[in-house]
């Protein structure tokens, strides 16, 4: 028989696990114990068995990442971009803080 602990699925974005949570009351001391398996277990007269079925969504493992990159080509005046309204406005839209940097057109190539 094969165990299976869990997968990944794509159709609902998310990590489905199921698995054996195992508490001991303590045969000889009050300290609990506590142990996870995959199949089903085998336990003592101080052990009891809850079979756990999770779903994680996926978003949980993945960092959040953002960005942008904005050209201007030649332009006919001098331009000033200030960096922290940006960072203001983006930081009001998705509730993060956000760094902005303005580089020349000379650092990009």
């Amino acid at each position: 028989m094969t165990v299976r602990y869990g997968y990944e699925s794509r159709a609902s974005k998310s990590l489905l696990l199921d698995f054996w949570l195992i508490i001991g009351r303590g045969e000889y001391s009050t300290r609990p114990s506590v142990r996870v398996t995959a199949a089903y277990p085998k336990l003592a007269r101080n052990e009891r068995a809850i079979n756990l079925k999770v779903e994680l969504p996926l978003a949980l493992f993945e960092i959040p990442s953002l960005s942008a990159h904005i050209r201007i080509d030649q332009p006919d005046q001098a331009i000033s971009i200030d960096t922290s309204a940006i960072a203001e406005a983006v930081r009001n839209c998705i509730g993060m803080d956000v760094e902005i940097a303005v580089a020349s057109p000379e650092a990009g190539q």
